[in-house]
């Protein structure tokens, strides 16, 4: 298991971005204590009020706390209650309006399909399975559509979380050599 964390601690550490971190907590939503030990997403800075919502005082539920608020946000993509098989769910994204292009449900049904998988029964063994014989398009579309839903989804978070915004204390400058000269000669 200590390998399995390193390997998991040493992903945390490598992502760079917000997204980033939000597809590894979207990876990891079902397994909280990994989360609130390595994921920045399921710190006090970010989580401020849902914690206290939540009333998560230790550090340890601050990982159940971010997954809640993920899989809450996840529910508020669709709007209304999801559907409750996949027949169900792929026709009511099909009978959205052709002008909508590729809308919340569809982010809804992408990430649910990759991430969630609690509505399709077998769930699926592979993305490969996901792409070709669920959603019928190319390994490079799914990836883009993937892409997208994360990004829907990381920025109806941020809404919906509104971190704590701390603004970062500028370095103090040092005596820079000559700079009394330059000032005098103006």
């Amino acid at each position: 298991m200590a390998k399995t964390n390193r390997s998991v601690g040493q992903r945390f550490q490598n992502a760079s971005s917000f997204l980033d971190h939000l597809k590894l907590a979207l990876e990891f939503h079902n397994k909280p204590g990994l989360l609130a030990e390595f994921s920045p997403l399921a710190t006090p800075y970010f989580l401020s009020g849902a914690i206290n919502k939540h009333g998560a005082d230790e550090p340890v539920a601050w990982g159940s706390v971010l997954c809640a608020e993920i899989a809450r946000t996840v529910e508020l993509l669709w709007d209304e209650a999801p559907a409750q098989s996949i027949d169900e769910l792929m026709q009511l994204v099909e009978d959205a309006s052709p002008a909508a292009g590729r809308d919340n449900r569809y982010a809804f049904l992408v990430l649910e399909l990759n991430y969630f998988q609690r509505i399709v029964r077998p769930r699926p063994r592979n993305q490969a399975t996901i792409y070709s014989d669920i959603l019928h398009i190319s390994r490079a579309t799914h990836d883009r559509h993937l892409r997208e839903a994360v990004e829907r989804l990381g920025n109806l978070f941020l809404q919906r979380l509104r971190p704590t915004v701390r603004l970062e204390t500028p370095a103090l400058r040092t005596a820079l050599i000559g700079r009394k000269k330059a000032r005098y000669a103006l």
